[in-house]
């Protein structure tokens, strides 16, 4: 590993964790971003040098500079790496170097649930004592943000599909919770997301396992030559004699290779969370963790920020903040949320080709919202797209059914939600993109 690395984009979730892993082999590490944040101030006060702005002058001195898709080929910084012909990798390369020096990897992958099991997973082995190191898209109470630095026998990670960046990973245990139309701007039919899948799990090294969805008629499709441990009805882990209590948090029994392991009770709600902790108790069970223990880290694990995250009850309202940007997540998160007053949902579209590609699905997504407020696409990386806006959005919804409407703003989208929500209401703020930035708004309006 170069002396001197410096991260384009820094303040990203992914980014300042691979920052802090290299920080923490006392690599020098500087990087640059457009704002502050408590993600790039916490990095200052582990050593980090910190530009708010991208400049030429900010790689002085590295030997390594690291990109993001959200990247451009005109950046500064890229432009004169490429000059001084400094080595170049995106944020997947690094990600696939670092965890090379770890025993056992263990990534998660999935359209949906990946932040979530990877907690649920990090949670079991920081109980059982495997002290392994984390990488996660979000961050975890247990660990305190989106890292946790442990031995280097374990690595776990996520493992994400956007431009096959998770084919970078050689991974003992590679598991696919699901596989569904996603991203299409990149891989633009479902053949070849379902072929990049596969690849991700044939990439796993000799010795190792799959844990992918028996009930996924995608994960279905894989050919895989590797041992594969499904999880599902009929798989080798199951979940039988469902119940739920008043907050949507379920307990099953487990069934592992049709013997009853006893309840799990699980503390987030939903019941796609009984997937994801099906898919995480056959890794741990693998790598010979009891169940005793997965049993108590399940019962305690909390989400992380971001995923279900309850902000309060303001004026009689609860209010729940949720990353879900996909129209499979956002029914599920919906169908988590509701209760027996009414529902009322802020999403935030994240970027126009996602929203393009799965049009026809966000119209069938908000059922149970009592009205649907959409503030601007969030762009993300991209252009926009002609005739593809939250106006327009709306306006199908309401051709289909659903009462929608959008507004210019997110405080606009604050005075909208809350003139409409009455004591006893919920509202739900959806999205990956800056809506978070709602959040406050609640704690001060």
């Amino acid at each position: 590993m170069k002396n001197h690395v410096h991260f384009i984009g820094i303040g990203g979730i992914s980014q300042s964790a691979l920052a802090r892993i290299l920080l923490s082999k006392n690599i020098k590490v500087s990087g640059s971003d457009t704002a502050s944040s408590s993600i790039t101030q916490s990095l200052k006060k582990d050593g980090a040098t910190i530009y708010y702005n991208h400049s030429a002058d900010n790689i002085k001195g590295a030997n390594l500079v690291v990109y993001t898709p959200a990247i451009h080929e005109d950046n500064p910084e890229i432009i004169e790496a490429k000059r001084q012909g400094i080595k170049i990798l995106n944020r997947a390369e690094l990600l696939g170097k670092i965890a090379e020096g770890y025993s056992k990897v263990i990534s998660v992958a999935g359209t949906h649930g990946k932040t979530t099991t990877t907690g649920m997973l990090a949670s079991i082995f920081i109980y059982a004592g495997k002290n392994p190191t984390v990488h996660i898209g979000g961050e975890l109470p247990i660990i305190g943000g989106n890292l946790h630095i442990g031995g280097s026998e374990y690595f776990i990670t996520e493992a994400c599909e956007y431009c096959d960046s998770y084919l970078t990973l050689k991974s003992h245990a590679s598991v696919v919770l699901n596989i569904q139309k996603d991203h299409m701007d990149y891989f633009k039919t479902m053949p070849r997301l379902i072929s990049s899948f596969n690849a991700f799990a044939n990439n796993t090294v000799d010795g190792g396992y799959v844990v992918t969805n028996f009930i996924d008629d995608n994960c279905r499709k894989l050919k895989c030559t590797k041992l594969v441990l499904p999880f599902g009805e009929g798989g080798v882990a199951e979940a039988t004699n469902i119940t739920k209590n008043s907050e949507n948090c379920y307990t099953y029994t487990l069934k592992v290779c049709g013997a009853s392991m006893g309840q799990i009770s699980l503390s987030v709600p939903g019941l796609h969370n009984i997937y994801n902790s099906l898919a995480a108790t056959i890794v741990a069970l693998k790598e010979g963790i009891s169940i005793d223990i997965i049993k108590k880290a399940l019962s305690c694990y909390t989400a992380s920020r971001r995923r279900f995250q309850k902000l309060g009850v303001f004026g009689g309202v609860e209010v729940i903040h949720d990353y879900a940007h996909h129209p499979t997540e956002i029914a599920a998160t919906i169908s988590a949320a509701k209760k027996s007053g009414k529902l009322y949902v802020v999403f935030e579209p994240h970027t126009y080709s996602r929203t393009k590609y799965l049009w026809q699905e966000f119209l069938k997504c908000f059922k149970g919202a009592e009205v649907v407020i959409l503030p601007p696409i969030y762009p993300a990386r991209e252009e926009p797209i002609k005739n593809i806006t939250s106006s327009h959005l709306a306006r199908s919804l309401c051709k289909a059914g659903q009462s929608a409407v959008s507004v210019a703003s997110l405080a606009e989208a604050y005075s909208k939600v809350t003139s409409l929500a009455k004591s006893g209401d919920s509202i739900l703020l959806l999205g990956a993109g800056s809506i978070e930035k709602m959040c406050p708004m609640f704690l001060t309006g």
